[in-house]
């Protein structure tokens, strides 16, 4: 073998030479044990090393003790020793006979230029080759990158050299900063050790990740993480804090085993120039600039030899860096799978992109965390900071509440969690209902401590064109579309668009369906730069108007479906609503009333009774005109009604027609109305004539809408009065009406028809339709008042079984909605159970006796209707056990007294 200098000085030779290290595996502990056995063992070593050394060309550089370090001038004299050397060891009669447990050593390759002096081999090739050997077990044959790749080009020349050469991976080698790519050497078709390396770190840099604190990702997953293969972009997109890079992280957790060549994570947010990009990533995944050729050739040829996958997380703030990088260095060749986080997509041939949203929320109020990932990984972040939280019914819908507020951010609701240990579930909770300040922690990146970092972070990478429109439509409470944005905006409407499209990439607003819809931390975070502006009044009153013209106008139709999806647009702009009427109150307060009035049905058909009744009662001010402060007292004293505010709903009745009467107008209707049901059957009767006749008088239009409205509920007053013949004839020309009108008039009069004659076979024969028009509008209202119409029928039938079953079922419907209808129908159960269940009937007339103590009409004959009662349950039950049943009555509430009503029902059903 010729040692050809490469370079020298008169002390010294510089060769290029393929470096073989062995050493045996154990051998401290052996030579403790059995120290004459291994002299012998180490004759036989030292003797089976010269040899297949000497054989294939090489020479013995040094003896370490309980190895050896050989040098080759070509990596197949060395790869064809190193198999041979496995191969011998351990076998013939000396090594059988010596010991029952044979030599096992590690050889470990690599290929350098060495500095060789006095017959001493020295430089970082060598300490480089006996890493690549430590990192092997006994039996094993490990290569560089260099030799590995070498030993490949040659067997692609030479068919004989039936060798294999597998892949180990990208390594960290103990005390050198740029790591190895390791591969194992073996004799062809034999099989690898099973037993992985030893003496290394794992494999690639990814960070440490708990797997199981990670919740609510698994459809994600089940999608991604097979598309993750050899040259494939996939780019996680998503809005700050939504949870990309914890889900790259998962994804590349799941997906390691795959990549030889390891998993590289590069956190492009610690980047301060978009110049160092490349750099930040050529330093990770080990690759050295070169003299030869730039920094992006090699690069690339990386990413096209290794089978590894890169993680580039955080690419948005440095994204044409990224971009420009991907274009150069990538292709459908390439065997490096590339993952990246980004809240815009890159943009590059073959990406796939993968939408990242916020956690599902609970959509139903206290409903069961189980079902709800947002709500898990809040209950997950709480036990992590705080391992005593145990989440009790109680606080399941407190839970809730922070999830829909926080709109299932897995950022926020992390911050949200880790307050747990300073405060309960329902103080964090009211908190988050008015400021986001609770949102921060000590812990992690800067721009993760705060949500209003977080935030700030994806905003201040916006063109001032689309920071502007995005803190305009912060506005909005809801979603929004093109034309609301353009409404609310000051840019020219095609400007709008191309604004909307950047902040759609970018994910800072949500595509849902048609529409768009900003997340609430963001909006907050925006209506505070909006408020420091000088337009937000501009801002405002511009969202007010496009408020009052989006209105579905008209309102009502014939087609019950069309009136749904009315509906359910209206209820899903219910916030901007509410928003846009505070605003018409300080600044246009007719125009506050008339949205009242214009919505009045609508808000019955969703039982909004106490949003409604807030927003009349804001209407209800000096500066207000005495004809729009009528309605708006009339809407009060409606809503006061449904809510059971009995004596506010007085009040305001019989204001209006006070005012009315001062002020020489016309009596306002629906005040009138409800200052009829309000007061006595006598006092009633001196209204219901003028209300009528000034119904009658109206011009033809108005007088449909009024004879739908107020017909069939003044029907009901009538009826209670006892003249039913008029009430049914009132109410019946309400129906007519709303039949003119369109479905949601002709449901309201339909449900008020009812009322007026529950138990008649005229009654029974509206049902069906009546069901099924309140099925498909979704008045739940209604649908109450046909299960207790059938109720009043099976009770005079003497059905009591059926009774009770029809009350339950109108109870359930309404009981969130509409408590003193269920109050006012309850009178009736504790009379039909006297019979079975006596002290159960004085425990609920008790109740009802403190529940019912309201002024309004009936309530005179319900409160004689007690006293009977009163009197026929002492008969039964003796006047001590009556008296300490009513005591014990009189303290539940309308929830236990509906609870005592179910079982009840189901004992007379079973």
């Amino acid at each position: 073998m010729s040692d050809a200098p490469v370079g020298s000085t008169e002390q010294a030779v510089f060769v290029d030479r393929v470096l073989m290290f062995t050493d045996i595996e154990d051998s401290s502990r052996r030579w403790d044990s059995e120290p004459d056995a291994m002299r012998a063992l180490m004759r036989h070593h030292d003797a089976l090393v010269s040899s297949v050394v000497e054989r294939f060309g090489g020479v013995i550089g040094a003896r370490t003790g309980d190895g050896a370090i050989a040098l080759f001038g070509s990596v197949t004299q060395a790869a064809r020793s190193a198999l041979d050397l496995q191969s011998l060891m351990g076998e013939g009669p000396v090594a059988a006979d010596i010991s029952a447990a044979p030599l096992r050593v590690r050889v470990g390759l690599h290929r350098g230029i060495v500095e060789s002096r006095d017959g001493e081999h020295y430089g970082p090739p060598m300490h480089r080759a006996a890493r690549v050997m430590a990192a092997g077990h006994g039996g094993q044959i490990l290569l560089s990158a260099v030799v590995a790749d070498e030993l490949q080009a040659a067997m692609a020349v030479d068919p004989s050299l039936e060798m294999t050469v597998m892949s180990r991976g990208i390594q960290r080698l103990k005390g050198f900063h740029e790591p190895e790519r390791l591969s194992e050497l073996s004799r062809h078709a034999a099989p690898l050790d099973g037993r992985g390396l030893r003496g290394v770190a794992v494999i690639g840099n990814l960070p440490p990740i708990d797997l199981e604190a990670i919740i609510g990702r698994d459809v994600e997953l089940g999608r991604i993480c097979p598309e993750i293969r050899a040259g494939s972009i996939t780019t996680l997109v998503g809005t700050g804090g939504v949870g990309k890079t914890r889900l790259a992280l998962q994804i590349a957790a799941l997906v390691q085993e795959n990549f030889h060549d390891g998993v590289w994570f590069v956190d492009l947010a610690a980047v301060s120039s978009p110049d160092r990009v490349t750099t930040a990533v050529a330093d990770t995944i080990g690759v050295a600039e070169e003299s030869s050729q730039p920094l992006i050739s090699s690069l690339r040829q990386a990413m096209h030899t290794r089978q590894m996958l890169v993680v580039l997380d955080n690419c948005e703030h440095v994204f044409g860096a990224v971009t420009a990088l991907m274009r150069a260095s990538c292709s459908d060749r390439m065997t490096t799978s590339i993952l990246a986080t980004s809240q815009r997509e890159l943009g590059v041939e073959g990406e796939r992109v993968e939408r990242v949203a916020p956690l599902e929320c609970d959509p139903v109020q206290g409903a069961g965390l189980d079902d709800s990932p947002a709500a898990g990984m809040f209950v997950h972040a709480a036990q992590r900071g705080d391992p005593t939280f145990h989440p009790t019914t109680a606080d399941h819908t407190g839970i809730g509440r922070i999830c829909r507020r926080l709109d299932g951010l897995p950022l926020a609701l992390e911050l949200a969690a880790a307050r747990v240990r300073v405060m309960n579930v329902a103080e964090i909770a009211d908190q988050l209902e008015t400021s986001f300040e609770l949102l921060r922690s000590r812990d992690g990146t800067e721009r993760h401590r705060t949500m209003s970092a977080a935030i700030s972070w994806s905003v201040e990478l916006l063109s001032p064109q689309d920071r502007s429109l995005l803190v305009d439509l912060a506005v909005f409470n809801g979603d929004f579309g093109w034309e609301g944005a353009t409404a609310v905006s000051r840019l020219d409407r095609f400007d709008v668009a191309d604004s909307l499209d950047e902040l759609t990439r970018r994910s800072l607003l949500v595509r849902r369906g048609e529409a768009l819809r900003m997340l609430v931390p963001l909006r907050l975070f925006c209506r505070a730069e909006l408020a420091a502006s000088t337009r937000e009044p501009e801002v405002r009153a511009r969202h007010a108007q496009w408020v009052l013209d989006s209105i579905p106008v008209p309102f009502d139709h014939a087609d019950p479906h069309v009136v749904a999806a009315r509906l359910a647009q209206l209820m899903g702009a219910a916030d901007d609503l509410d928003a846009a009427h505070r605003w018409l109150v300080e600044h246009r307060v007719t125009d506050a009333v008339e949205l009242s009035v214009e919505l009045f049905d609508a808000h019955i058909a969703r039982a909004r009774y106490s949003v409604a009744l807030d927003r009349a009662r804001d209407c209800d001010v000096d500066s207000t005109p005495v004809a729009h402060r009528l309605k708006a007292l009339g809407v009060i004293a409606q809503y006061s009604w449904m809510v059971g505010r009995f004596e506010d709903g007085v009040k305001a009745a019989e204001r209006a027609l006070e005012m009315a009467r001062e002020h020489g107008l016309a009596l306002p209707l629906t005040a009138a109305v409800m200052a009829c049901a309000y007061s006595t059957p006598e006092a009633a009767a001196a209204l219901i004539d003028p209300i009528e006749r000034q119904i009658r008088s109206d011009d033809p239009t108005r007088q449909r809408i009024d004879k739908a409205r107020e017909f069939p509920p003044l029907g009901t007053v009538i009826a209670i009065t006892g003249d039913v013949e008029r009430a049914v004839s009132l109410a019946d020309e309400g129906v007519a009406a709303g039949r003119e009108i369109g479905a949601l008039h002709l449901l309201n009069a339909l449900g008020m028809r009812i009322m007026v004659d529950p138990g008649s076979d005229d009654t029974a024969a509206m049902m069906p339709e009546i069901a099924a028009l309140a099925q498909t509008v979704g008045r739940k209202a209604t649908l109450a008042q046909v299960y207790l119409a059938m109720a009043h029928r099976a009770r005079r039938a003497g059905d009591i079984a059926g009774f009770l079953s029809g009350v339950v079922q109108m109870a359930e419907l309404v009981a969130d909605d509409d408590p003193p209808v269920i109050v006012q129908v309850l009178h009736f159960v504790p009379a039909s159970v006297i019979d079975r269940f006596p002290r159960e009937a004085a425990l609920m007339t008790a109740a009802l006796d403190t529940l019912g103590v309201q002024r309004h009409i009936g309530a005179e004959k319900q409160q004689a209707r007690r006293a009977m009662l009163r009197e026929q349950i002492g008969a039964v039950l003796g006047q001590d056990e009556l008296e300490r049943a009513w005591a014990e009555g009189s303290q539940l509430g309308l929830a236990q007294v509906l609870d005592r009503l179910r079982w009840m029902a189901e004992a007379y059903s079973a």
